[in-house]
């Protein structure tokens, strides 16, 4: 392994704050940045919320992708997290904004806990509305994440139509090892509590629970709050819905 110490460094010409650690990984090197949980931050929110939303919003998002961060802490392993999406969008020292760092500067340490531990706090782009209970997405029932009414929430894709194509739904059941058997159009079959598809037919094949909501976002629609005519479907929200709604939390700052 190799060590660079920091303060900043540079990887594929994009900077970073802290070191980079190299780790060979057989015939490939595994690149890991070794940061401070707070400059971290100062990377993160700017992949997660704009610039241009209230301050209050900010510290929202502040707090909690800091909590993500501490709940994913794993001394055990190579790394805590990863730099996309599947974890939280990392974009190193050159994404960095006054605003963004004033909301990490004026949250410092402070995480969302329950049962003295930190969170699993999750969040998404815009409820449509209301929000999902964790089970409804990741199957594991959670106390704190339970589905709440959003009003507030009223981001680009609030509410959304979109033309499918037998081809299009074929692919997103094949992704999931599902053969289509008909080319009948996709049929929400029943609701989850927060109003999602919970049970699904699509081109002869059924699929329910968590599962049906994959199939769902395969498809490439923005969330599962959904509803079809024929091959028309329309919607409300973007992202998984569990916990933070972000265009929510900007509605409630303002």
């Amino acid at each position: 392994s190799f060590l660079h110490p920091g303060p900043t460094f540079a990887l594929d010409g994009t900077p970073y704050r802290g070191g980079l650690l190299l780790l060979p990984q057989g015939e490939k090197v595994m690149a890991v940045n070794a940061v401070d949980l707070e400059d971290y931050l100062l990377g993160v929110l700017p992949g997660e919320m704009p610039p241009s939303f209230p301050l209050e919003a900010l510290k929202a998002q502040a707090v909690l992708a800091r909590t993500f961060a501490v709940n994913r802490l794993s001394p055990s392993a190579p790394y805590d997290l990863c730099a996309t999406e599947a974890c939280q969008v990392y974009r190193g020292l050159s994404a960095e904004t006054p605003r963004h760092k004033e909301a990490v500067l004026a949250t410092r340490g402070l995480v969302v806990s329950y049962g003295g531990r930190a969170i699993s706090a999750l969040y998404h782009a815009d409820s449509g509305g209301m929000t999902a209970g964790s089970e409804e997405v990741f199957q594991k029932a959670l106390p704190y994440l339970r589905p709440r009414e959003d009003p507030f929430s009223d981001g680009p894709k609030s509410r959304w139509t979109v033309d499918l194509t037998p081809e299009r739904v074929a692919a997103a059941l094949r992704a999931y090892g599902l053969a289509p058997r008909t080319l009948e159009p996709p049929e929400v079959l029943a609701l989850t509590p927060s109003g999602r598809v919970g049970r699904l037919s699509a081109l002869g094949v059924v699929v329910e629970g968590p599962l049906a909501q994959r199939v769902v976002r395969a498809m490439g629609l923005p969330s599962a709050l959904v509803r079809f005519e024929g091959w028309r479907a329309l919607g409300r929200g973007a992202g998984h819905g569990v916990g933070m709604s972000q265009w929510g939390a900007k509605g409630m700052a303002e």
